[in-house]
């Protein structure tokens, strides 16, 4: 455990005070610290084998606690102890990434606040996904090149990033993180997955049939189709819908939404398989009472 640095510096120390301080500690605290150093112990023996993917996330999440706290602990006073430099040294990363959903860009309204609610502790980035906004959209068209794109805004960030999706975004999202590691944590909303019969079926071929008839050009269509099976949208509502004036807008994205079905896959089902070997943290965030 004569580790000068790393989780060996910070168990050693901690286990001498243990064993000398031992008899004056309550029976809670007691337990407390036994977790805290079994914890280090664990992490710094993976660390050592090159195995921290095995480690459960509870433990890895209390030993980066520890990792932060002692480098704080060290350097207060320091004129450039700020987040960077405590995430650099824990190796986290200050930079979010914002993946839209469905007919949004980097200007979304919903995107745009939560940039802001987040921005006062990291450096926010947002981007329009292929095929909207400012991007480009080259064809053909593959899943695969929509998370080299996700990839490739992270490496222009700075190599690594939290990130946070919504909706089909979400979907996007995971997907990148199940190939990369430039995502160190997720955060996703709702993503559109279909776990049981209470959703409505959609075709296996939901987006080959959305792309035919975008190239027939009715679009007009595939935002009907799309809003009424994939999204639910009552078909009593569409004529309000389309008499709005941002139904042109939505139609201009109608070939995006053959994006989306890509990448939720057939039926929209969920990924189980390839999802259980993501070993980022993950916060799935879902909710029917938001005021939006």
């Amino acid at each position: 455990m004569r580790h000068a640095l790393g989780t060996g510096a910070l168990a050693a120390p901690l286990l001498r005070r243990v064993a000398d301080d031992h008899a004056t500690y309550r029976p809670d605290s007691a337990a407390r610290l036994a977790t805290v150093a079994m914890d280090l112990i664990g992490t710094a023996v993976a660390e050592r084998a090159g195995r921290t993917d095995a480690l459960p996330e509870e433990a890895r999440r209390r030993t980066l606690l520890q990792q932060a706290h002692a480098f704080i602990e060290e350097r207060l006073g320091d004129p450039g102890l700020d987040p960077a430099a405590i995430a650099a040294a824990c190796h986290i990363s200050v930079r979010y990434l914002l993946v839209q959903g469905a007919f949004a860009d980097r200007s979304d309204p919903v995107m745009a606040a939560i940039a802001a609610g987040l921005s006062r502790w990291f450096t926010v980035y947002a981007y329009d996904r292929r095929g909207r906004g400012d991007s480009g959209d080259t064809a053909p068209y593959a899943v695969e090149r929509e998370v080299e794109d996700l990839a490739a805004v992270i490496g222009a960030a700075g190599g690594t990033a939290m990130v946070f999706g919504g909706s089909s975004g979400a979907a996007l999202a995971l997907e990148a993180a199940a190939v990369t590691s430039a995502v160190t944590h997720l955060a996703v909303w709702e993503p559109p997955y279909h776990v049981d019969d209470s959703a409505p079926p959609l075709p296996g071929d939901f987006a080959g049939q959305l792309g035919a008839l975008v190239a027939a050009g009715r679009r007009g269509e595939v935002v009907e189709r799309f809003m009424v099976e994939a999204a639910e949208v009552p078909l009593s509502m569409l004529d309000a819908m389309r008499g709005h004036p941002s139904w042109a807008a939505m139609e201009a994205v109608a070939h995006t939404l053959v994006y989306e079905a890509a990448v939720l896959g057939p039926g929209n089902a969920l990924p189980a398989a390839r999802l259980a070997g993501l070993t980022q943290p993950t916060l799935v965030l879902n909710g029917g009472e938001s005021p939006a």
